[in-house]
């Protein structure tokens, strides 16, 4: 392992990409869990989030609902808010604009 780590330190450390081991016997449930519920949004060469917020079966109000906590959660992170977004595109299930 330490050999593993020198090796695929240098490439794979600068990009926050390194693992965390698991000791032997430790539960890992707790960290899966974690990971389940988090939410990593990086933006490196295009400046685009592309995402879907709702199925064909819920009803409008609840998809706009969660359209709209998507989109304060996004401002509120962004250094500038709303000034940092350019345009809004929806799309429905045909893959028509809406």
């Amino acid at each position: 392992m330490p050999k593993i780590g020198q090796q695929l330190g240098q490439v794979l450390g600068p990009r926050n990409m390194m693992p965390d081991p698991v000791q032997p016997g430790e539960d890992p449930s707790e960290e899966i869990e974690k990971l389940r519920n988090t939410v990593t949004l990086r933006l490196r060469e295009t400046p685009m989030i592309q995402l879907k917020i709702g199925t064909e079966e819920q009803e409008e109000d609840n998809i706009a609902r969660n359209g709209s906590t998507i989109l304060d959660f996004i401002t509120s992170e962004l250094p500038q808010g709303d000034n940092n977004i350019k345009a809004i595109m929806v799309k429905d299930y045909n893959g028509s604009n809406s």
